[in-house]
Formats: C-alpha cells, sequence, structure tokens
C-alpha cells in the first residue's frame, strides 16, 4: 500500500480503531458539530467517506480524558 494511502482512514477502519459501530460513527461522530471533520466523496447513499489521519490523532488528543500518573 503506497504510503499516503495509511493518511486516510475508511469508517470501518476508525469504527475498529475505537471499537465502536460503522453506524455510530455516521450517526454521532462523522462531520457533526463537535464530531470528527470528515470527507465525503461523492453524493447519495454510495457516498464515501475518508477521514485524515491528523484529524483523528488531534480529535483523540482533545477529546481524551487526561492521564494521571
Amino acid at each position: 500500500m503506497p504510503s499516503h494511502e495509511k493518511d486516510f482512514l475508511t469508517p470501518k477502519q476508525l469504527a475498529r480503531r475505537w471499537q465502536v459501530s460503522v453506524e455510530y460513527l455516521y450517526r454521532a461522530v462523522l462531520g457533526q458539530p463537535g464530531g470528527v471533520p470528515a470527507m465525503k466523496l461523492g453524493d447519495g447513499s454510495r457516498a464515501r467517506w475518508r477521514i485524515a489521519l491528523h484529524v483523528i490523532e488531534d480529535w483523540e488528543r482533545k477529546h481524551s480524558p487526561p492521564h494521571y500518573e
């Protein structure tokens, strides 16, 4: 896989990473206010979504609970 393909995740890959359902991502996270910004490629029910890895990592840092030592 070319390196640039690793710079984006599909909703299925993000769901696996976060251990949630793909349906939850579409309903509550992707492109929603306060959610993860995502690119929608195309229109209609066959549209494809891609989420930039750096955007996911930034969102995770901002929304993760603090780490206590």
